[in-house]
């Protein structure tokens, strides 16, 4: 009798957990992206530069015109940001990204609220498509890609070394 009344009790409480079939469904897909980072070797007008010492510590990288700062760790040799996670309310599959801006930073002494810091270090980036440094990289910017939603992606992008006296230039911004 006591099994019976403990199997009733338990099938009044899954019943109970029912949904209405009435509710709105919203779909959101994920869209989760990181960068694995590819310095382009010295060549060509650029053998004789040097980059500027020190390791980067973020990235900063403008995707669909939102900034965003990541930490950037190597694995095996090889640079890599942390994700980028961002919820996406699409019945698509995909979803074209704009990245317009791709800065590897080298964080200074003094702890900053915001970034980049006032002594930060600007050490590598990947050049606009207006500017003469373009040709050094398959993809400047500003780039398109088709980012698959649901899933993991890593776009690689090719950086070259920032000069001090010529940093501007990669930008055309």
């Amino acid at each position: 009798m006591k099994r019976l009344l403990g199997f009733i009790m338990l099938c009044i409480i899954l019943l109970s957990c029912g949904k209405d079939s009435n509710d709105e469904v919203l779909l959101v897909n994920e869209m989760e992206l990181s960068f694995s980072i590819m310095p382009v070797t010295a060549g060509g007008d650029m053998k004789d530069w040097e980059c500027q010492p020190g390791e980067a510590d973020y990235l900063q990288v403008v995707l669909n015109d939102q900034e965003y700062f990541l930490d950037v760790f190597r694995l095996n040799g090889f640079l890599y940001s942390e994700p980028i996670r961002d919820k996406l309310e699409t019945g698509s599959d995909s979803v074209l990204c704009r990245i317009s801006r791709f800065i590897l930073w080298s964080a200074g002494i003094e702890p900053d609220a915001t970034l980049p810091g006032a002594d930060d270090t600007a050490l590598m980036g990947t050049p606009d498509q207006e500017s003469f440094y373009s040709q050094y990289v398959i993809n400047p910017l500003t780039y398109m890609v088709m980012i698959p939603v649901m899933e993991h992606f890593s776009i690689p992008m090719e950086v070259i070394c920032f000069q001090p006296d010529t940093s501007a230039l990669y930008l055309s911004k």
